[in-house]
C-alpha cells in the first residue's frame, strides 16, 4: 500500500508538472477550407451548419504545438447530437493522424465539450502538428454554435481524476448499486408518520410489543442511501398508544436543525442494520405566522420572463402564472457587511445577502398586483463572485450553466438549507402585500443535468437520488411556512432515454418513477411535474410536424404534440399520490421559434401556439403553460421564441408579433 501511494505520487506530481508549463492554444477556424459546411461568424465565436455527408472545416493554431495539449475544448450550443466526429492531425491530413471524437451531446444552452485525446486513444500526438481538421459527424442539416475552441494541457482536477479513476468509478458504482437495492427491497414499513413541529418532531411507529423500545436513528440530508456513513443514535421519550410507539425528541440538537434528515427503526441488537426504510418529515405543525392556502391560477395561461416586457401585457394577455428565476448565489457572500448574517455551519465564515431580496420583491409585488401565481426556479449558478469553491455549489460540478447543491457536505447542506429557509419565510403569503411564490421548481431540466444541474460524471441512481434529497429541502422548508407549497421537478421533452454509460444524462419518465418510489417508502410529499415539452427541435417551424414522438408510454419524446401521453401517465394509480390525485403538472417552459420576423414566420409561431393551447385545454391535470418567452433574446443560441421581437433602442420592450395576439384570444 505505501509503494502505491509513493508511486501515486510520483505520477500526480509528473502529470501536474507537465500541465503548470503548459499552455493552452486556440484554433482559429478556416472558413475557406470548409467542406459541406456553411460558417458564419457570430458575436462569440462561429455557427456551423452541416450542408452534406462529410462536413469539415480545417483549423490553424495560434502557437507552437506540444503533445502536453491534448485535451481538445470548445463551448457549443447545439439541439441535436452529433455523432462520431473526429479530428485530424497535420499536415498531412492521413488515417493515420485520426483521432475519433465522443459524441457532441445535444445542448441547449452553452455548454463545455472536452475530449482527452491521448486517454481514449493510447497514443501520442503528432509533435510536428502546424492544423487541425475538425469533422461533424455524417448528418446534413444541423447547426452548432461553437466559441472558445482550443487544446490544452489536462486541468489539475482531470489529472487527479485519472490518477484516482478507477477507484472512482468502483466507488461510485457500488453507491448507485445501493440505492437500486434499497429502492427494490422489500423492507417492512415500520414507521408511520414523522410530524415535524417548531421545537418537537413526534414519530409515531407500528409496535406490538409494549416491552421492547426499538432503537431510532437519524441520517442528516447530506447522508446519501449511497454511503456507507453511520446513522446518528436518537434519544427520545416514549408512549405506546394503540399498537404504536410514539417517539419524541427535539429538532434542534448542538445548533443542527433535523426538518430535513431522514429517520429509520434498527435493530436492537445492532444500531447499524436498520429494519425500515429511512422516512422523511412526512407533516408539519401549522406556520408560527397563520398565512391563506395560495389560489390556484384562474386560467391556463402563464409566461416567462416576467422582468423583461411591459406590464399592460399581463392584463391584455390575461397572463394568471408567471415562471421566476431565483439564483440562489446571490444570496451567499464571503464578505461581511450591512444587511449580511452570518450562516451558522462550520469552516470559513460565510453570510446570508439580504440585500438581495430586492430584485425579487419587484417581481413579487408586481404578480400581487396583477392577481398572478409564482413559480420560483431554484437556480445555483456554475461560477459567481465566490469561485467555483462556493459552498452551494456540487463539488463535483465540472461545466454547464447551472449546478447541483453540495448535499454531500454538512457545510453545503447547511447553507443550502439557510437560503431555502429566508427564501421560504420572506415569501410564505402570496395574499400578502409583498406577494410570495406558490410553486418551487427544483433546479433545471435535471435530466439533462450535465447542462442545467450538473453534478459532474454520476451513475443514474446517485443522480436521482441526489436530486431527490435537494426537493425534500425545498418540500420541507416551504411547508413550513406555508401549508400549499408544493415542489416540482424541472424536466426536458426527452421521455425515455437509454442509459449511454455517460453519466450526463437521465431519463424524464425515470426521475417520476424514481421521486413516486421514493414517496411510497420514505414517505409522501407535495411533488409534481414541470415539464419542458418544446418541438422535436427547437427551430422547427411548426409545433405539429414531429416524426420521433408516438402514442406510447415508451416514446423517446413527449412534445406538445403527444402531450396526452404525459396526462394518461401520471393518471395511472400507480402514479398518484397517497391520496390517490393525480400529481399536478406545469408546463412550465415551451416555446414557438421565428426564424425571422416575416409573415409567414410568424403565421406559424402563431398558429403553433393555438394548437399548443388546444392540447392543454384538453389537459385539465396541466395547471399553467408558461409560454418562453416574452420577448426574444440575443443569448439563446439563434432561437426567436419570443410573443415581442428583441428589443432596441427605438423599441425597447420589442414589437408585438402576431404570436402576441394569437394568445391574447385563447
Amino acid at each position: 500500500m505505501i509503494r502505491f501511494q509513493k508511486l501515486y505520487s510520483l505520477v500526480l506530481g509528473i502529470l501536474l508538472f507537465q500541465a503548470s508549463t503548459s499552455h493552452a492554444i486556440d484554433l482559429r477556424l478556416r472558413p475557406e477550407s470548409a467542406h459541406d459546411l456553411r460558417i458564419t461568424e457570430i458575436n462569440k465565436g462561429w455557427q456551423l451548419e452541416t450542408t452534406g455527408s462529410d462536413p469539415f472545416v480545417v483549423t490553424e493554431l495560434s502557437d507552437k504545438f506540444t503533445d502536453e495539449n491534448e485535451v481538445l475544448e470548445f463551448e457549443y450550443l447545439c439541439v441535436e447530437p452529433i455523432k462520431n466526429p473526429s479530428i485530424y492531425f497535420g499536415p498531412p491530413i492521413t488515417a493515420a493522424n485520426k483521432f475519433d471524437l465522443p459524441t457532441i451531446r445535444q445542448a441547449e444552452g452553452w455548454y463545455t465539450y472536452s475530449a482527452d485525446l491521448t486517454i481514449a486513444h493510447g497514443k501520442k500526438l503528432p509533435q510536428a502538428t502546424r492544423v487541425l481538421r475538425i469533422d461533424f459527424g455524417s448528418k446534413p442539416g444541423v447547426t452548432l454554435q461553437v466559441r472558445k475552441l482550443k487544446l490544452r494541457p489536462r486541468s489539475e482536477k482531470e489529472i487527479e481524476s485519472i490518477a484516482n479513476g478507477i477507484a472512482i468509478e468502483n466507488q461510485k458504482k457500488q453507491s448507485a448499486d445501493r440505492i437500486t437495492n434499497y429502492l427494490a427491497s422489500k423492507s417492512l414499513a415500520i414507521i408511520e408518520s414523522v410530524q415535524m413541529g417548531k421545537e418537537l418532531i413526534t414519530v409515531k411507529a407500528i409496535s406490538d410489543d409494549s416491552t421492547s423500545v426499538p432503537k431510532l436513528v437519524e441520517m442528516p440530508v447530506e447522508y446519501s442511501i449511497g454511503d456507507k456513513k453511520q446513522p446518528l443514535p436518537v434519544k427520545f421519550t416514549h408512549r405506546f398508544v394503540d399498537g404504536r410507539i410514539v417517539m419524541e425528541f427535539p429538532r434542534r440538537i448542538d445548533n443542527r436543525d433535523r426538518l430535513h434528515s431522514g429517520f429509520a427503526l434498527v435493530s436492537p441488537n445492532n444500531s447499524a442494520e436498520a429494519i425500515d426504510y429511512r422516512t422523511f418529515a412526512t407533516s408539519f405543525d401549522p406556520p408560527a405566522i397563520p398565512v391563506a392556502i395560495p389560489p390556484k391560477p384562474r386560467n391556463q395561461k402563464g409566461l416567462s420572463g416576467v422582468s423583461d416586457g411591459p406590464e399592460s401585457d399581463l392584463k391584455e394577455l390575461g397572463i394568471s402564472a408567471v415562471t421566476m428565476n431565483l439564483v440562489l448565489n446571490r444570496f451567499v457572500t464571503e464578505t461581511n457587511g450591512p444587511k449580511r448574517e452570518l450562516i451558522p455551519v462550520d469552516g470559513k465564515p460565510i453570510y446570508f445577502n439580504h440585500d438581495a431580496f430586492a430584485g425579487i420583491d419587484q417581481l413579487t409585488k408586481l404578480a400581487r398586483r396583477n392577481n398572478i401565481v409564482i413559480s420560483a426556479i431554484l437556480l445555483i449558478v456554475n461560477k459567481d463572485s465566490i469561485g467555483p469553491k462556493s459552498p452551494l455549489i456540487h463539488p463535483e460540478a465540472d461545466g454547464g450553466v447551472y449546478t447541483m447543491p453540495d448535499l454531500t457536505t454538512a457545510r453545503g447542506a447547511g447553507v443550502y438549507a439557510f437560503v431555502l429557509d429566508k427564501l421560504a419565510e420572506r415569501y410564505r403569503d402570496p395574499t400578502s402585500e409583498l406577494g410570495g411564490i406558490t410553486n418551487w421548481i427544483a433546479h433545471n431540466e435535471v435530466d439533462f443535468h450535465s447542462v442545467w444541474t450538473n453534478l459532474g460524471k454520476q451513475p443514474r441512481a446517485v443522480a436521482t437520488e441526489t436530486y431527490y434529497r435537494s426537493m425534500r429541502m425545498i418540500h420541507n422548508t416551504a411547508r413550513m411556512y406555508q401549508p400549499g407549497a408544493r415542489v416540482f421537478a424541472s424536466l426536458t421533452h426527452h421521455w425515455v432515454q437509454a442509459d449511454d454509460g455517460s453519466g450526463r444524462q437521465l431519463s424524464p419518465r425515470e426521475v417520476i418513477e424514481t421521486l413516486q418510489r421514493y414517496s411510497a417508502i420514505e414517505g409522501d410529499f407535495a411533488w409534481g411535474v414541470a415539464y419542458h415539452p418544446y418541438p422535436e427541435s427547437l427551430f422547427a417551424k411548426v409545433a405539429w410536424e414531429d416524426k420521433t414522438p408516438t402514442d406510447s408510454f415508451d416514446t423517446p419524446l413527449i412534445t406538445i404534440q403527444n402531450l396526452p401521453v404525459l396526462g394518461r401517465f401520471l393518471e395511472q394509480p400507480s402514479m398518484r399520490d397517497s391520496q390517490g390525485n393525480v400529481r399536478p403538472v406545469i408546463l412550465s417552459e415551451q416555446g414557438f421559434h421565428t426564424a425571422d420576423n416575416s409573415e409567414e414566420a410568424q403565421q406559424a409561431q402563431a398558429q403553433s401556439l393555438i394548437y399548443a393551447m388546444n392540447k392543454v385545454r384538453s389537459l385539465p391535470i396541466v395547471e399553467s403553460f408558461h409560454y418562453h418567452r416574452w420577448l426574444d433574446h440575443p443569448d439563446e443560441g439563434g432561437l426567436h421564441l419570443g410573443l415581442r421581437t428583441e428589443p432596441s433602442k427605438t423599441q425597447p420592450v420589442g414589437t408585438k408579433k402576431q404570436a402576441w395576439e394569437a394568445y391574447r384570444k385563447e
